[in-house]
């Protein structure tokens, strides 16, 4: 009997505190796996583990697989790479980039009115 099955296959636990997850997913002809394709997710220091597996397992079902269930090894992961620290730190670089895409946002506007402004002038 052919089945497909959806495995909780690797956990990395980046420097940044992400946690990067990796399942398996395959297609099982009498317990022997027959195919398989990687399914990945990442999982952001601020990320709702509930809400991002919720999304995963939308996705995954709507491939034909089963929906991961058992998450407690992810979770337990989570709480070892999501620290307090770690939380703030990539809160306050999500801000600092923030800044940044802003001012450039700036530049690039004073650039094309100060071009715009040109263009008209020589009218």
């Amino acid at each position: 009997m052919i089945e497909k099955r959806t495995v909780l296959d690797q956990i990395e636990i980046k420097p940044n505190g992400f946690v990067q997850v990796r399942f398996d997913k395959q297609i099982v002809d009498g317990g022997k796996v027959i195919a398989r394709e990687w399914h990945r997710t990442a999982i952001a220091p601020d990320t709702d583990l509930d809400k991002q597996m919720a999304f995963v397992n939308t996705h995954l079902l709507s491939m034909g697989y089963p929906a991961v269930s058992d998450i407690g090894r992810l979770r337990d992961h989570c709480k070892v790479a999501h620290t307090p620290a770690v939380v703030t730190a990539w809160k306050a670089a999500r801000l600092a980039e923030a800044k940044v895409q802003a001012e450039q946002e700036a530049r690039e506007k004073a650039a094309q009115q100060a071009l715009n402004a040109k263009r008209a002038a020589g009218r």
